[in-house]
């Protein structure tokens, strides 16, 4: 889905800079209260969870482009939008997949 190369740099843009959410609040939104929610056991850094990490450029400003995105689809509302945090590693049980 589309949202999900998007939504590290919309959480960012729309809400972090603004000040409505600090990072340790945000990054929880994102990883462990939605793991926890579904009663995975992902969304943590403790010894012997899952090796999966997003590495992010927090400053790196980019401008949405539909036509470069890594999923199929291309629908998005935000196309030539400027946003601001990109994932610039993601890994996967301790491997670099992106």
């Amino acid at each position: 889905m589309t949202s999900l190369e998007t939504t590290l740099a919309l959480v960012i843009t729309k809400l972090i800079e603004p000040g409505h959410l600090d990072w340790l609040t945000a990054l929880a939104k994102l990883t462990i209260n939605p793991a926890r929610v579904l009663g995975l056991t992902k969304g943590t850094l403790r010894p012997g969870a899952d090796a999966d990490v997003t590495i992010i450029d927090p400053a790196e400003q980019w401008t949405v482009d539909p036509e470069r995105f890594q999923s199929k689809s291309s629908n998005t509302p935000l196309a030539g939008m400027t946003l601001r945090g990109r994932a610039v590693h993601v890994i996967v049980g301790g491997e670099v997949r992106f």
